[in-house]
């Protein structure tokens, strides 16, 4: 085994752009398989690999975490630079402790289930990055901002279609006020664009953006792990056109079906992989940029590993996520993902055909406890 760090690695580099298409692309057919199954009568027990699941969900109420005690020291606070950022314990960003609200593979998910959007209001999930698709409904656009407000978090949108120039401006003049940061794209190197056709579209639609809405904020590029190369030259092209993102954004997963014991030793390269980042940055611009970890999690295939709703296993995982991201001074960060049937729901933290929290949530709810200053908590946290 290699002593570098995950991060760069060449052959784990390949395979981040495999399991990302791994986690969306291949759970799409399986629904289309599912489709045809069903127009054949086949039975949907059957089909035990599908992701667009239906039917009467137990009326079972989401508990409430309990706020545990902490002895955490305060430290210098984070720049406070984002749209509703606060300086919590330890100087962690407020905004660390976000989820995903992605593309649906289950009619029961975070933007159809109140039960969910409780439990993370209750939790004090204080941002969620959520997917509006290409085309959408300014209904469709609607669901999905309310679940962010019934959860009382702020908003960071996934722009869609990097090319689609009309949408786009339609949906940052839409949204105004109710959404303020905005993911240009997602994952430009898993779908193979270049940094150059990114950089761009990025040259072109950003300004034109600002230009709509002056107080939101762009990040970029939203790359599928820490792809430095791909940040560098992405800054070059940007400090170019005088049109630098307000952060820097990418995903980190920690492996991909691992033992549980190789993946629990590769939990720690997270620090390493923010610290490159940030050397990358200081290197092209002189100067630091906020960095946000917009996708993280353990593992992004589908099914991950058992090992992946082992409460010991999580209560070691997230912990470890989180302090990394605290010590590094990442401006933002969500766990990818909420309720959607994510990486056929190993991933998600409610299972949804329960409705039932799952130890990712438990964990998390713990971590905002842990951080959050005893006179911002509300009854309940």
């Amino acid at each position: 085994m290699s002593n570098r760090p995950l991060w760069m690695e060449n052959l784990d580099s390949v395979m981040m752009r495999f399991v990302t298409r791994t986690r969306r692309s291949f759970q799409w057919q399986s629904v289309l398989s599912m489709a045809l199954l069903l127009a054949v009568g086949v039975s949907a027990c059957a089909s035990a690999g599908s992701n667009v699941r239906q039917g009467v969900q137990p009326d079972q109420t989401v508990p409430t975490p309990s706020a545990p005690q902490t002895s955490a020291s305060p430290t210098p606070p984070p720049t406070l630079y984002l749209p509703g950022q606060q300086a919590w314990r330890n100087g962690a960003s407020s905004l660390l402790f976000g989820t995903n609200d992605d593309e649906e593979y289950s009619y029961n998910n975070l933007d159809t289930q109140p039960r969910f959007q409780q439990a993370l209001k209750s939790a004090g999930v204080t941002l969620v990055r959520t997917f509006v698709q290409d085309p959408s409904t300014d209904q469709e656009i609607d669901t999905r901002i309310q679940t962010i407000e019934r959860i009382g978090a702020q908003c960071l949108v996934v722009i869609p279609d990097i090319n689609d120039l009309a949408f786009n401006e339609h949906l940052v003049n839409y949204l105004g006020d109710r959404c303020l940061m905005y993911d240009f794209g997602n994952e430009p190197d898993w779908t193979n664009i270049s940094v150059e056709t990114y950089s761009a579209a990025w040259n072109t639609e950003i300004p034109l953006l600002r230009k709509i809405n002056p107080r939101a904020l762009f990040f970029g590029p939203v790359i599928s792990y820490p792809h430095t190369d791909f940040i560098k030259q992405f800054l070059v092209n940007a400090q170019a056109a005088n049109n630098l993102p307000d952060a820097i954004s990418f995903h980190w997963y920690a492996c991909y079906q691992d033992p549980e014991d190789a993946c629990r030793a590769r939990i720690g390269n997270l620090a390493g992989a923010i610290e490159h980042v940030r050397a990358v940055i200081y290197s092209v611009l002189g100067r630091e940029l906020p960095v946000g970890v917009d996708e993280w999690n353990f593992d992004p295939s589908g099914p991950g590993p058992a090992y992946g709703d082992d409460p010991i296993w999580v209560s070691q995982f997230i912990p470890s996520v989180i302090q990394q991201l605290v010590a590094e001074k990442v401006a933002f960060a969500c766990q990818f993902d909420a309720a959607s049937y994510a990486g056929f729901g190993s991933l998600d933290m409610f299972d949804v055909h329960t409705n039932q929290p799952k130890p990712q949530y438990y964990e998390l709810a713990r971590q905002i406890a842990i951080y959050k200053p005893s006179d911002l908590r509300h009854p309940g946290q």
